[in-house]
């Protein structure tokens, strides 16, 4: 496994080989005994042409890499909570505000929305008499319980909480759920002179898309980390709404994280792809293209590597406050007053 590619990378380093078959090299990692094969099928651009593929059911292989890095997130997360008990409550809220804070400012900036960190913070305030301000929505729905997603309007209603007075009046969803064709043009994501990845067009695709990802959601067959970061993808490939679909998967990757491991590094999802938004938009654009036939083992490696990465932060800034915290009470230990008393 120490050079596995991806099956676009492979196909160009061997394809003047006479004896090199790509869809024999695709069939063998489908059928690995390490592969996991999932009942979704994302829409997928090929480089040339603008032609588009849903034939191709997501898949990735649980390579010795991606073992290492899940292992270590969740030891990550069992040391995040044992330290944090450490801590006394005031000090742990603070601590949450203060990485919800980030979360919301940089899941903004990550969409080129420049937000008033002060209006986040009287939001996040939990103690303000207000219990108010634009970002007040927003703040509730992090902190509440993961949401309960069994049915499309259950999407549609987070999307609508979530947001609440955020999306302007043209880009609200223009189909009964979701989007819909637009008169004019089709939905492209990108920038104004490249296109990224071209979802799905019409509300009934994006409805059947969003229906296989509920039975994939509520199923209980795969490593919550796993089962959170396809859920990702498959939900920005879907890309169910015309505005706000960013902010949605991340918020929902941070809420079932929250739930699944703990809050430190559910809070920690969007700056954890803050620092690395390079990274983030090229792992999509990879895992987006028919040339790799769905496969998502580089995408999960390095979503992985990312969190697990913010983690370290996180567990640091604690450890740091649990070491302060116990020097303080030394400080003000009485005199004659030791261990061994």
């Amino acid at each position: 496994m120490g050079h596995y590619q991806p099956l676009e990378i492979v196909k160009y380093q061997h394809g003047y080989e006479a004896d090199f078959s790509i869809e024999a090299e695709y069939k063998q990692r489908l059928e690995s005994a390490a592969a996991v094969v999932t009942v979704l099928h994302p829409l997928l651009d090929y480089r040339r042409g603008g032609k588009q593929s849903k034939q191709y059911p997501l898949f990735f292989v649980d390579t010795p890499e991606m073992v290492s890095l899940a292992s270590r997130f969740s030891r990550n997360s069992q040391e995040i909570q044992k330290v944090s008990r450490e801590l006394p409550q005031t000090a742990v809220s603070q601590f949450l505000d203060s990485l919800l804070l980030d979360e919301i400012i940089n899941t903004n900036s990550i969409e080129g929305i420049e937000v008033d960190p002060a209006e986040v913070s009287k939001s996040i305030d939990a103690h303000s008499k207000a219990r108010g301000g634009q970002f007040w929505p927003t703040v509730c729905m992090y902190r509440g319980k993961l949401p309960k997603i069994k049915s499309l309007r259950d999407f549609r209603n987070i999307y609508d909480e979530l947001l609440k007075g955020e999306i302007p009046a043209d880009k609200q969803p223009n189909g009964q759920l979701f989007r819909d064709e637009l008169p004019n043009s089709i939905l492209r994501i990108g920038t104004a002179t490249k296109t990224v990845h071209v979802p799905p067009v019409s509300e009934l695709a994006v409805s059947e898309a969003l229906s296989s990802l509920l039975a994939f959601m509520n199923a209980d067959d795969l490593p919550p980390i796993y089962q959170a970061l396809v859920t990702h993808f498959f939900f920005e490939n879907t890309h169910p709404f015309l505005d706000g679909n960013g902010r949605m998967g991340r918020y929902l990757l941070s809420t079932y994280l929250s739930d699944k491991y703990d809050r430190f590094t559910g809070f920690s999802v969007a700056t954890a792809i803050h620092a690395r938004i390079s990274s983030y938009y090229r792992i999509f654009k990879e895992a987006d293209k028919a040339e790799n036939r769905a496969e998502l083992t580089f995408f999960i490696e390095k979503m992985l590597r990312m969190l697990t990465e913010q983690q370290d932060r996180v567990l640091e800034a604690l450890r740091l406050k649990a070491a302060e915290q116990a020097g303080c009470q030394n400080a003000t230990q009485p005199a004659g007053i030791g261990a061994d008393s």
